[in-house]
């Protein structure tokens, strides 16, 4: 019962238009300003916000939306090869799942949920209501060969520096991998149990 499991998340690098066109067919939002009144989730993925001059950036397929909106921030390249950074711009609940929102950050570093700059393999994701963004915690992480295997386990300080939007529990954490496909494929090797300890001050 004291098992937390340790799954991974990372930035993922897109492919993007500036504008509508050929491929690029589905947007990635900026949530409205002062608009109580969202459509549902549903919705807004079906287009209904798709003409309200809301779009960031277009993509080329819903996958890649979707992908952006599960690890909460990503990195769209343009055709002339520039760079935006996208982070987490809040949300809109529906019976059918929420629809995640971005904003444009004017950072050339990833930054977690309390704005701070996530570092690989030490920032993690959390349940908020449980763990305070910027504690400090003692992990047992799963030591992993490159099959995924579990070949024991490493100690070490983790920094609770993101919201995990699907971490409901304190029985799990994310813990960051990078940006691109590299650190695509040492989250996807991620997923196994260890344990936690919230650092307190002594009193």
């Amino acid at each position: 019962s004291d098992r937390v499991r340790v799954t991974g998340y990372y930035t993922p690098v897109v492919k993007a238009s500036r504008t509508r066109g050929g491929p690029y067919q589905y947007p990635l939002l900026r949530k409205p300003n002062g608009d109580p009144s969202l459509p549902t989730a549903a919705a807004i993925e079906a287009g209904a916000l798709d003409n309200s001059g809301l779009a960031l950036a277009w993509l080329s397929s819903r996958k890649a939306v979707r992908n952006a909106q599960l690890q909460g921030s990503c990195m769209v390249e343009f055709a002339d090869g520039s760079r935006e950074y996208l982070g987490f711009g809040g949300s809109a609940p529906g019976a059918d799942g929420s629809y995640v929102f971005f904003q444009k950050i004017d950072e050339t570093r990833v930054l977690g949920a309390g704005f701070f700059p996530l570092t690989p393999g030490y920032s993690i994701a959390v349940d908020t209501r449980y763990i305070p963004l910027g504690a400090t915690l003692m992990a047992e992480l799963p030591d992993l060969d490159r099959a995924g295997r579990l070949k024991g386990y490493t100690y070490r300080y983790v920094f609770a520096q993101d919201r995990g939007g699907a971490i409901l529990t304190t029985k799990r954490i994310d813990l960051y991998c990078g940006i691109g496909d590299e650190a695509l494929a040492e989250a996807r090797r991620i997923n196994q149990y260890g344990r936690l300890w919230l650092m307190l001050p002594k009193r």
